[in-house]
């Protein structure tokens, strides 16, 4: 896209572009930016200077039309009726007589224009019949880092959960438009995501919030150095006043004292998960594999792999990988084989004991896995506390279908919804490929619905997902998480108890050290 770099107004006054208006059909109608007191979408340079962009869409009255630069006008095929706008027009859902229905990002894009300048589209809405006089609906925040930091994320959250991003309706009382946010789709974060990390010579950083008077921030910086990722978050001690009307960026200094490691372990997921009160693990990458003729273990490539018939294959000296074993067969001393497929349950003990659990001595972690160790089996209330006792558990739930394979999706302790995706406890969560990459980078753990073996015949896959703990139940049985049933239900429950000689799914975690 070209961009235009022609300044149409200063921050105090603005210029008018009047162009010839027709009464109706296609009309081309002067649009005017407002000081950035009242926002804009800006050019982040030493003056903060509103510029459009040649392409820029705005949304008039449901129909997205495109700004002509640098003569500062749109063309609208509308009649010569009362113009209700919204730009970006991307940010608008669907359109009502004078209102419009739009989304606020959870994640907002680093970006920069040929001058290295951060860019940012700050929603905006304006109302005319003869020109649109466009008014920001939200406020800019600075976030001032340490020097020479390479930022990765920022995130803004308010303390009291007041809302900085989701679904809102844009409202025109006269000149001046209002924004509400819609009840229920909210979320009361806002992230600039900066990928792999991002040094500005500044060290500003600018993100856009709806516009919040007398909140407190929490700030959150995530930087990157020499292979490793930190982590830290700060509260303000006083509310920062972001009113509409304000003129300039809110300055949020950012005073590093220290910061946490939270550098993931190879072959494991980017977020942590709370399996206790005082316990958070990294889970690994996918569901646990074995090939028995050259003997090795390996995580899945993919969360949502699953190896499905090749498990009725199961022989010492099958050449291919299974992904279902039976409880215990760690292959450890004193433990059952991998390959396993014994109905008497009384083969699937521990050190000779069926009274025993797996320790750290008797678990799959305990092998070398992708060239990787440290790795052990969650216990049963540790599963437990993972699916409904950890704070918010409730709505970091959901079923969720990746690249046609159906699963459970899990939400980390640390969650930002990421731009583009979405995210219900209340329906099936659906994602292309795009969207999946996104949602695993952010941390997204996904237990596909692997079926279990009964002896070589297999059963449920693609409906239900049985994971083993490293609990014994009795001496047949040991527990298991069930994460889904028969579509298009859903069922979670956790301490399942199954027979030892069913072939389940395993999912090893790593303590965060």
């Amino acid at each position: 896209m070209k961009r235009s770099h022609c300044t149409i107004l200063s921050l105090l006054a603005v210029a008018l572009l009047f162009a010839g208006c027709e009464k109706d059909g296609v009309r081309r109608l002067p649009v005017r930016l407002q000081p950035f007191s009242s926002g804009a979408k800006v050019y982040l340079d030493a003056n903060i200077a509103p510029v459009w962009n040649d392409g820029d869409q705005i949304n008039i009255n449901g129909n997205a039309e495109t700004v002509d630069v640098p003569n500062a006008t749109v063309v609208v095929t509308t009649s010569d009726a009362t113009l209700y706008a919204c730009y970006p027009a991307s940010a608008v859902n669907s359109y009502h007589a004078a209102s419009f229905d739009i989304t606020l990002p959870t994640v907002q894009t680093y970006t920069v224009d040929a001058s290295g300048h951060q860019c940012l589209a700050a929603p905006m809405a304006a109302t005319g019949s003869d020109r649109l006089d466009f008014y920001n609906l939200c406020a800019l925040v600075q976030v001032q880092v340490p020097a020479g930091m390479k930022v990765k994320y920022i995130d803004l959250a308010t303390t009291d959960a007041a809302p900085l991003s989701g679904q809102g309706q844009v409202t025109f009382a006269g000149a001046t438009p209002a924004f509400a946010f819609t009840v229920g789709h909210t979320y009361p974060y806002t992230r600039l995501d900066c990928g792999n990390g991002v040094v500005r010579a500044d060290n500003k950083f600018y993100i856009t919030v709806p516009a919040v008077s007398g909140k407190r921030f929490t700030i959150t910086l995530c930087v990157v150095d020499n292979g490793h990722t930190y982590r830290r978050s700060v509260t303000q001690r006083s509310a920062a006043s972001l009113a509409v009307s304000q003129y300039g960026p809110a300055l949020l200094s950012f005073n590093l004292a220290s910061m946490t490691d939270i550098t993931p372990p190879t072959n494991a997921l980017a977020e942590v998960f709370s399996l206790g009160a005082s316990t958070q693990v990294y889970f690994s990458k996918g569901n646990l594999q074995y090939r028995g003729s050259s003997p090795a273990w390996q995580f899945a490539p993919a969360q949502y792999i699953v190896l499905g018939d090749d498990n009725r294959n199961i022989a010492e000296g099958y050449t291919g990988w299974i992904d279902l074993f039976g409880w215990g067969t760690t292959g450890q001393s004193e433990c059952p084989k991998p390959w396993y497929t014994y109905s008497n349950t009384s083969e699937y003990v521990i050190n000779n004991n069926l009274n025993n659990s797996m320790d750290a001595s008797h678990d799959w972690g305990a092998n070398t896995i992708s060239g990787t160790r440290g790795w052990r089996t969650p216990s049963r209330s540790e599963w437990e506390y993972l699916i409904n006792g950890r704070p918010d558990a409730a709505n970091k739930k959901a079923a969720a279908v990746v690249y046609d394979v159906r699963g459970l999706l899990l939400l980390p302790d640390y969650w930002i919804l990421p731009a583009n995706c979405t995210f219900t406890t209340s329906d099936t969560n659906r994602y292309n490929s795009a969207q999946w990459t996104q949602m695993q980078r952010h941390g997204a753990l996904f237990l596909p619905a692997s079926g279990y073996r009964d002896v070589a015949t297999l059963h449920s896959v693609n409906e239900q997902g049985w994971y083993w703990s490293s609990e014994r139940s009795n001496n047949t049985q040991s527990y298991a998480l069930k994460v889904l049933d028969t579509p298009p239900s859903m069922v979670i429950v956790e301490n399942v108890e199954v027979s030892r000689a069913f072939g389940c799914s395993v999912r090893l975690v790593k303590n965060r050290e």
